[in-house]
Protein backbone atom coordinates (compact mmCIF):
# COMPACT_ATOMS: atom_id res chain seq x y z
CA UNK A 1 0.00 0.00 0.00
CA UNK A 2 1.18 3.52 -0.55
CA UNK A 3 1.75 6.22 2.00
CA UNK A 4 -0.86 8.56 2.40
CA UNK A 5 0.04 12.38 1.46
CA UNK A 6 1.57 14.38 3.87
CA UNK A 7 -0.04 16.69 6.60
CA UNK A 8 -1.86 19.95 4.72
CA UNK A 9 -0.51 23.20 6.19
CA UNK A 10 -3.61 23.69 7.92
CA UNK A 11 -3.42 20.26 9.53
CA UNK A 12 0.30 21.65 10.24
CA UNK A 13 -0.50 25.03 11.54
CA UNK A 14 -3.50 23.71 14.13
CA UNK A 15 -1.25 20.91 15.58
CA UNK A 16 1.63 23.83 15.67
CA UNK A 17 -0.97 25.47 17.75
CA UNK A 18 -1.44 22.32 20.03
CA UNK A 19 2.20 22.10 20.73
CA UNK A 20 2.27 26.15 21.36
CA UNK A 21 -0.42 25.44 24.12
CA UNK A 22 1.44 22.23 25.66
CA UNK A 23 4.92 23.71 25.68
CA UNK A 24 3.63 26.73 26.89
CA UNK A 25 2.01 24.13 30.21
CA UNK A 26 5.23 22.18 30.25
CA UNK A 27 7.29 25.32 30.48
CA UNK A 28 4.65 26.50 33.40
CA UNK A 29 4.95 23.82 35.45
CA UNK A 30 8.26 22.99 35.51
CA UNK A 31 9.66 25.93 36.71
CA UNK A 32 6.62 25.77 38.96
CA UNK A 33 8.20 22.34 40.14
CA UNK A 34 11.47 23.78 40.36
CA UNK A 35 13.41 22.40 43.67
CA UNK A 36 14.74 24.18 46.74
CA UNK A 37 17.74 22.51 47.91
CA UNK A 38 20.27 23.71 50.28
CA UNK A 39 23.40 22.09 48.59
CA UNK A 40 24.66 22.88 44.74
CA UNK A 41 24.05 19.97 42.74
CA UNK A 42 25.32 19.45 39.12
CA UNK A 43 25.20 16.65 36.67
CA UNK A 44 25.10 15.97 32.67
CA UNK A 45 24.19 13.15 30.47
CA UNK A 46 22.96 12.06 26.95
CA UNK A 47 20.36 9.70 26.30
CA UNK A 48 20.15 7.23 23.16
CA UNK A 49 16.79 5.41 21.94
CA UNK A 50 15.64 3.43 19.07
CA UNK A 51 11.77 3.54 18.09
CA UNK A 52 9.71 1.72 15.40
CA UNK A 53 6.80 4.45 14.45
CA UNK A 54 3.49 3.85 12.67
CA UNK A 55 1.14 6.13 12.02
CA UNK A 56 -2.19 5.46 10.72
CA UNK A 57 -2.29 5.87 7.07
CA UNK A 58 1.63 6.06 6.80
CA UNK A 59 4.14 3.19 6.19
CA UNK A 60 6.41 2.29 9.62
CA UNK A 61 9.53 3.94 9.76
CA UNK A 62 12.15 3.24 12.22
CA UNK A 63 13.57 6.98 13.90
CA UNK A 64 16.63 6.99 16.54
CA UNK A 65 16.95 9.28 19.27
CA UNK A 66 19.35 11.44 20.81
CA UNK A 67 18.73 13.68 24.36
CA UNK A 68 21.01 15.53 25.98
CA UNK A 69 20.51 17.04 29.75
CA UNK A 70 22.59 19.56 31.70
CA UNK A 71 21.09 20.08 35.40
CA UNK A 72 22.61 22.48 37.89
CA UNK A 73 20.58 23.31 41.17
CA UNK A 74 21.78 26.01 44.03
CA UNK A 75 20.37 27.03 47.10
CA UNK A 76 19.70 30.82 45.30
CA UNK A 77 19.36 29.19 41.75
CA UNK A 78 18.84 26.54 38.83
CA UNK A 79 19.62 25.82 35.50
CA UNK A 80 18.12 23.08 33.12
CA UNK A 81 19.22 22.57 29.64
CA UNK A 82 17.39 19.67 27.23
CA UNK A 83 17.88 19.30 23.49
CA UNK A 84 16.09 16.27 21.35
CA UNK A 85 17.32 15.67 18.01
CA UNK A 86 15.47 12.71 16.26
CA UNK A 87 16.36 11.22 12.91
CA UNK A 88 13.48 9.44 10.51
CA UNK A 89 14.03 6.46 8.58
CA UNK A 90 13.58 8.78 5.66
CA UNK A 91 16.01 11.37 6.31
CA UNK A 92 13.50 13.90 8.37
CA UNK A 93 14.79 15.23 11.28
CA UNK A 94 13.25 17.13 14.19
CA UNK A 95 15.14 19.25 16.17
CA UNK A 96 13.65 20.47 20.20
CA UNK A 97 15.67 22.43 22.47
CA UNK A 98 14.51 24.33 25.60
CA UNK A 99 16.64 26.22 28.46
CA UNK A 100 14.81 26.71 31.91
CA UNK A 101 16.87 29.65 34.60
CA UNK A 102 15.79 30.40 38.23
CA UNK A 103 16.99 32.57 40.92
CA UNK A 104 15.53 32.52 44.36
CA UNK A 105 15.69 35.30 46.79
CA UNK A 106 16.81 34.26 50.19
CA UNK A 107 14.29 33.10 52.49
CA UNK A 108 14.34 35.48 55.42
CA UNK A 109 10.83 35.52 56.40
CA UNK A 110 7.82 32.86 54.98
CA UNK A 111 7.73 34.76 52.24
CA UNK A 112 10.01 33.92 49.29
CA UNK A 113 10.25 35.56 46.04
CA UNK A 114 11.35 33.52 42.87
CA UNK A 115 11.87 34.94 38.85
CA UNK A 116 12.44 32.59 35.86
CA UNK A 117 12.90 32.39 32.39
CA UNK A 118 12.56 29.80 29.78
CA UNK A 119 13.47 29.90 26.23
CA UNK A 120 12.74 26.77 23.44
CA UNK A 121 12.36 26.04 20.14
CA UNK A 122 11.53 23.17 17.78
CA UNK A 123 11.33 22.56 14.18
CA UNK A 124 10.56 19.24 11.49
CA UNK A 125 12.11 18.93 8.19
CA UNK A 126 11.17 21.91 5.83
CA UNK A 127 7.75 22.53 7.93
CA UNK A 128 7.31 26.09 9.94
CA UNK A 129 9.71 26.17 13.32
CA UNK A 130 8.06 26.91 16.51
CA UNK A 131 10.17 28.90 19.49
CA UNK A 132 9.10 30.55 22.62
CA UNK A 133 10.72 33.23 25.09
CA UNK A 134 8.76 33.28 28.54
CA UNK A 135 9.90 34.96 32.16
CA UNK A 136 8.19 34.36 35.02
CA UNK A 137 7.87 35.85 38.68
CA UNK A 138 6.52 33.63 41.53
CA UNK A 139 5.73 34.58 45.02
CA UNK A 140 5.73 31.99 47.67
CA UNK A 141 4.26 31.43 51.45
CA UNK A 142 5.29 28.41 54.00
CA UNK A 143 2.03 27.38 55.23
CA UNK A 144 1.68 24.75 57.62
CA UNK A 145 2.98 21.63 55.86
CA UNK A 146 3.15 22.76 52.44
CA UNK A 147 3.55 26.14 50.43
CA UNK A 148 1.29 28.46 48.58
CA UNK A 149 2.61 30.70 45.50
CA UNK A 150 0.90 33.06 42.97
CA UNK A 151 3.25 33.38 39.66
CA UNK A 152 2.51 35.48 36.23
CA UNK A 153 4.10 34.62 33.47
CA UNK A 154 4.95 36.84 30.53
CA UNK A 155 6.68 36.36 26.95
CA UNK A 156 5.99 36.05 23.27
CA UNK A 157 5.58 32.58 20.92
CA UNK A 158 5.81 31.79 17.42
CA UNK A 159 4.60 28.53 14.73
CA UNK A 160 6.46 29.90 11.47
CA UNK A 161 8.48 33.20 11.15
CA UNK A 162 9.29 36.32 13.87
CA UNK A 163 6.84 38.12 12.13
CA UNK A 164 3.79 35.55 13.32
CA UNK A 165 4.56 35.66 16.96
CA UNK A 166 2.00 36.11 19.31
CA UNK A 167 2.23 37.82 23.24
CA UNK A 168 1.57 35.29 26.06
CA UNK A 169 0.65 35.90 29.59
CA UNK A 170 -0.71 33.38 31.83
CA UNK A 171 -1.30 33.55 35.88
CA UNK A 172 -1.92 30.94 38.40
CA UNK A 173 -2.58 30.41 42.23
CA UNK A 174 -1.34 26.93 44.02
CA UNK A 175 -1.09 25.39 46.85
CA UNK A 176 0.85 22.10 47.69
CA UNK A 177 0.25 20.54 51.41
CA UNK A 178 1.72 17.37 52.99
CA UNK A 179 -0.99 15.79 54.64
CA UNK A 180 1.14 12.56 56.01
CA UNK A 181 4.67 12.21 55.16
CA UNK A 182 3.59 9.38 52.42
CA UNK A 183 0.96 11.73 50.80
CA UNK A 184 1.08 15.10 49.06
CA UNK A 185 -1.43 16.73 47.59
CA UNK A 186 -0.96 19.83 45.36
CA UNK A 187 -4.16 22.28 43.66
CA UNK A 188 -3.21 24.24 40.94
CA UNK A 189 -5.85 27.04 38.99
CA UNK A 190 -4.59 29.08 36.12
CA UNK A 191 -5.34 31.35 33.26
CA UNK A 192 -3.36 31.83 30.01
CA UNK A 193 -3.79 34.14 27.27
CA UNK A 194 -1.81 33.24 23.78
CA UNK A 195 -2.43 36.00 21.14
CA UNK A 196 -6.39 35.96 20.85
CA UNK A 197 -6.56 32.64 22.56
CA UNK A 198 -7.69 32.17 25.93
CA UNK A 199 -7.98 29.37 28.33
CA UNK A 200 -8.43 28.28 31.91
CA UNK A 201 -6.63 25.39 33.41
CA UNK A 202 -7.57 23.66 37.17
CA UNK A 203 -6.32 20.27 38.64
CA UNK A 204 -5.57 18.32 41.34
CA UNK A 205 -2.22 15.78 41.86
CA UNK A 206 -2.02 13.61 44.46
CA UNK A 207 1.11 11.74 45.12
CA UNK A 208 1.08 8.75 47.56
CA UNK A 209 4.30 6.63 48.66
CA UNK A 210 4.32 2.79 50.64
CA UNK A 211 8.05 2.30 51.19
CA UNK A 212 9.40 2.02 47.39
CA UNK A 213 6.31 1.91 45.98
CA UNK A 214 5.07 5.74 44.81
CA UNK A 215 1.62 6.42 43.27
CA UNK A 216 0.60 9.55 41.58
CA UNK A 217 -3.13 10.37 40.67
CA UNK A 218 -3.45 13.70 38.04
CA UNK A 219 -7.35 15.23 37.32
CA UNK A 220 -7.28 18.34 35.68
CA UNK A 221 -9.67 20.05 33.14
CA UNK A 222 -9.22 23.07 30.49
CA UNK A 223 -11.98 25.99 29.74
Amino acid sequence: MPARAAPSPADLKRAGDRHRTATLLAATGLLLAAPRVTLSQTKASIDMGASLVRYDGFELTNALTVTPTFESYGYRGSLNARGTLLRFESGNRSIQGSAVGSLFARPATAWRIETSAAVGGSSYADFASFWHVLGELRVNREIDRGNVWLSATVGRTAFGSSSDARPVFAASLSAAQRRSPSLLILLTAGRAFVGDTQYSDIGMTARGQYRKIVLETILGARV
